[in-house]
């Protein structure tokens, strides 16, 4: 019996040492990529994968990467130099040790901030980067068929990936090298440019013959990683502007340390085409970007146009785009805005359902001046009367004033129809302008463009005789006749008096 559990103590005894002697196979740590400057919209697949390169060994607070001589990227950092041996072709990364076919690795990174040493060559991150990018194109088949881990949509919407720690590929548009040896790591597309683009105007309602100015902002891209770059900005006005060509300027605004503003209107930095009634600006953005200082500043684009008699009682719009590079391929984004003019219509009456010819109207605007007309419809203010264009009714009691902003009128009737009294004072307007959104409806034809911009007002004039008005001349002389008779009266009364006595 004692034999026995001397026994059953040695062969657990034995057992235990055996586990011990057993490395644990725990899982391998894991790090996710999030990539920062792209947000997934509802319903988009992410169309990044992550793909290992190096597998991370951290020991005693050194950080080595090893790579299987049977990884379809080995040939990325090897080179033969013997029967069956190998060692690095890149500079920078040096082969440790090879034990079975692992090959284990050293980089030599210069840190933010670090001195370089003259006597250590230094691995250049962009120019590994692109030499990966290459070798990626050109194997992907092999790459694909090794395996790789795809992006998703993850929190705020950035694409992002859960891996194993390493060293991975990621297929960027311009390709991106990451270290994943942390839970959370981030990188950027430095191929989608996230490029701004967005126009304005100074007014939305003018009158016709009135100028209207435009400004168009984007941005100077960072195009290091490109041989070739499109930056095309295109501009198309509607008929009822007219494009004055000559006030088109181009800033490039925020450049430098200092934020300087700088004009290079006809400079050699991109060339310019005026076609119909608009124009394009093609940018050369590599000779622009040779100077760092001008990477990221705003590109400013200011112009005018003339609004034209076609945009009485109409919405005319204006219309932008900029086609770029993003990635390996050319985007456009668009941006718009608009104009509108009203027209003021008279529906001269009798008060009842006679309509009234011959009626005189003058119009004056807020700061009372009138309203002058010339042959081309441009519309301008006047001081008097006399130099204002008046308009008369038809007989269909009609008349109009063409080609005005919104804002507050007055009507003003200068002569009346024949056989009636003449307006007690002027008839006050106000016309209202459009919002966006009732603008996109009528420019979806979802709305009636005339029945929004033609305001008539109905203006009646009664026939008979007036009264004389409170202060006006008629009283004047009841007064007078009134103290001629009081003082009459008087003089009669005293006269009679002195007789009887």
């Amino acid at each position: 019996m004692k034999n026995l559990k001397k026994a059953a103590s040695l062969i657990l005894a034995v057992m235990m040492i055996l586990s011990l002697a057993v490395p644990a196979f725990a899982a391998p740590e894991q790090g996710k990529i999030t990539i920062t400057n792209v947000e997934m919209k509802e319903g988009d697949t992410a169309t990044y994968s992550a793909y290992k390169i190096f597998d991370i060994v951290q020991e005693n607070g050194a950080t080595s990467y090893t790579i299987s001589q049977d990884s379809p990227w080995f040939d990325l950092v090897a080179m033969e130099v013997g029967s069956g041996r190998y060692q690095s072709k890149v500079n920078g990364i040096t082969f440790a040790s090879n034990a079975n076919g692992v090959y284990t690795l050293t980089a030599n990174v210069l840190a933010p901030g670090q001195e370089p040493d003259e006597n250590v060559v230094y691995l250049n991150a962009t120019e590994f980067v692109a030499a990966a990018t290459a070798y990626y194109d050109a194997n992907k088949a092999a790459i694909d068929a090794a395996g790789s881990t795809a992006f998703a949509k993850g929190e705020g919407n950035h694409p992002e990936a859960t891996v194993d720690y390493g060293y991975y590929y990621v297929n960027t548009g311009m390709g991106a090298l990451v270290n994943v040896n942390a839970a959370n790591v981030s990188i950027t597309d430095k191929g989608q440019n996230d490029m701004p683009f967005d126009k304005t105007i100074d007014k939305k309602t003018a009158n016709v013959g009135e100028d209207v100015a435009y400004t168009i902002t984007s941005k100077v891209p960072d195009t290091k990683d490109y041989t070739k770059y499109t930056y095309v900005i295109k501009d198309t006005l509607d008929d009822g502007l007219t494009l004055k060509a000559d006030t088109i300027k181009v800033s490039l605004v925020g450049v430098g340390a200092d934020s300087e503003t700088i004009d290079i209107t006809g400079s050699a930095g991109y060339t310019q085409k005026v076609e119909g009634n608009g124009f394009e600006l093609n940018f050369d953005m590599k000779a622009l970007t040779a100077n760092k200082d001008n990477v990221g500043a705003q590109v400013v684009i200011t112009y005018s146009a003339t609004v034209n008699a076609n945009a009485a009682a109409n919405i005319e719009w204006n219309n932008a785009s900029l086609t770029y590079t993003n990635k390996t391929k050319t985007e456009t984004v668009t941006d718009k805005e608009y104009v509108h003019t009203f027209n003021l219509v008279i529906d001269k009456t009798d008060g009842g359902s006679n309509k009234l010819a011959g009626a005189v109207f003058a119009l004056k605007n807020k700061d009372g001046q009138y309203y002058a007309v010339n042959a081309d419809g441009a519309v301008s203010w006047v001081a008097s009367v006399s130099e204002a264009t008046t308009v008369t009714t038809d007989v269909d009691g009609a008349a109009s004033f063409a080609g005005l902003a919104a804002g507050a009128y007055e009507l003003e009737e200068i002569t009346a129809p024949e056989g009636y009294n003449k307006l007690n004072g002027t008839v006050s307007v106000v016309l209202e302008g459009v919002t966006d959104t009732e603008a996109e409806a009528i420019a979806n034809g979802l709305a009636d463009v005339q029945t929004r911009l033609v305001d008539t007002e109905e203006v009646a004039n009664y026939s008979g005789n007036l009264l004389p008005e409170t202060g006006g001349i008629g009283t004047t002389i009841f007064y007078i006749a009134g103290g001629v008779l009081v003082i009459g009266a008087s003089v009669l009364l005293i006269t009679r008096r002195r007789m009887a006595k």
